[in-house]
């Protein structure tokens, strides 16, 4: 009769018929650079706020076409449509810094994930503005619609400026277009050099 492997020390590497410890995060997910928890309570309260306001925008454009003169057109199910998309990509990213906040180390693999939800809402942005002026070329200035589907615009661009751009980033400032163009320049300089 064979007798049982001995287990491994903690200095002799794990052999592959060792059993798995389910708390343990395994190799690779500790934090090797920690980020100043400053930095990331910031980043998580603009994104918490930002998601408000991409709700308020929620709000504000499912009751303008209640009002308006021609009702849920397809310009106004379009300005809904980007408006949830839109709390969609606010929450994600309030929800990938609260994770950090937490702890979650495996947070970071959803780093690409984040960028990506960042760039797609400077579209969905643009496509609800222009769903949204449409509305509002129909009822005219004198509709209450009108003014609501106007404070819905304004609060999806806010959404966008501070919400959707926090995307999880070490440091550094949000995916504002001024911030991107100072990465570009910085970057530009550095291979001249």
């Amino acid at each position: 009769m064979s007798e049982p492997a001995e287990r491994p020390t903690p200095s002799e590497p794990p052999s592959g018929n060792d059993p798995v410890d389910p708390a343990d995060p395994g190799p690779g997910t500790a934090d090797p650079d920690p980020i100043d928890p400053q930095f990331v309570a910031a980043s998580r309260r603009t994104a918490a706020v930002g998601t408000v306001i991409a709700l308020i925008c929620l709000l504000g454009v499912i009751i303008a076409p209640a009002l308006s003169f021609v009702g849920f057109s397809l310009w106004a199910v379009l300005t809904i449509t980007t408006a949830l998309v839109m709390v969609a990509i606010c929450g994600f990213q309030f929800s990938v810094w609260n994770r950090v906040q937490r702890g979650d180390a495996s947070v970071w693999r959803l780093q690409t994930m984040s960028w990506a939800g960042h760039l797609l809402s400077y579209l969905i942005a643009l496509l609800g503005l222009v769903a949204g002026l449409v509305t509002m070329s129909v009822d005219g200035p004198l509709s209450l619609a009108f003014w609501i589907a106007l404070l819905a615009g304004l609060a999806l661009l806010l959404a966008q400026s501070t919400a959707a751009v926090q995307f999880l980033r070490r440091g550094g400032p949000p995916g504002t277009i001024p911030a991107h163009i100072r990465r570009l320049i910085d970057a530009t300089s550095r291979l001249g050099s």
